[in-house]
């Protein structure tokens, strides 16, 4: 995946043995060099492990499809879930290259993804990873199946467009807004899963949010 300059930069070496050396091509002499000469292998969790967010912003549309497509095949380790000793060093790393040019890591703190796929109709403005990335089976079977980044729904619709706008000292939404919101939310999570209604629940007792319109009874 990566150039000889890119294993320099990252690994500080010079010069590399040459890749058809291999314990399965050339065992005897990956051996020699290995048990007597003592020359490490850098292995792709040494690479996921020292690479860094900026590393992947130099890079090309075509090098991230076929990182990707590296990825979406026996690499599991290197981009696997678990606690913070076991999960893939991948796992909270600027991977995704995103529609605007940008990188983001896939999930949050909570381990929930934080990007989408992108929609054929953007009306809204959800953080979604480039269609340009995305121009192969193995590229999109790595975001979608092996990550489970999906297209937005309705609840991330309340998530990233509505609750925001009740998140300020001064709501300024419309009480017909308001009653459209109500309805939408309502409607979700009648709908929903337990996961997801409880998601709704918490998004809502968030004592930031001043989702229910009021008035003062005494005046």
């Amino acid at each position: 995946i990566s150039s000889v300059t890119d294993l320099q930069i990252l690994f500080d070496k010079k010069y590399w043995m040459d890749t058809k050396i291999t314990v399965d091509k050339t065992p005897e002499l990956y051996n020699y060099f290995t048990n007597q000469l003592n020359i490490k292998e850098f292995t792709p969790d040494d690479f996921a492990r020292k690479v860094t967010d900026d590393f992947f912003i130099t890079k090309t549309d075509s090098w991230m499809i076929k990182f990707y497509e590296f990825l979406n095949g026996k690499q599991e380790s290197l981009w696997r879930s678990g606690n913070k000793k076991d999960q893939g060093a991948l796992r909270q790393k600027a991977i995704i290259r995103l529609n605007n040019g940008e990188h983001s890591k896939p999930f949050d703190s909570n381990d929930k993804p934080i990007v989408f796929l992108p929609l054929k109709k953007q009306n809204l403005a959800y953080t979604t990873v480039s269609p340009k990335v995305l121009q192969s089976k193995g590229a999109m079977g790595f975001i979608k199946e092996k990550l489970g980044i999906r297209e937005p729904n309705l609840f991330d619709n309340i998530k990233n467009h509505i609750i925001p706008l009740y998140k300020t000292n001064k709501v300024n939404v419309s009480q017909k807004t308001h009653l459209e919101h109500f309805q939408l939310i309502l409607e979700v999570f009648s709908k929903s899963s337990d996961n997801f209604k409880d998601e709704i629940v918490e998004l809502l007792r968030d004592n930031k949010i001043k989702f229910i319109h009021s008035v003062n009874a005494m005046s």
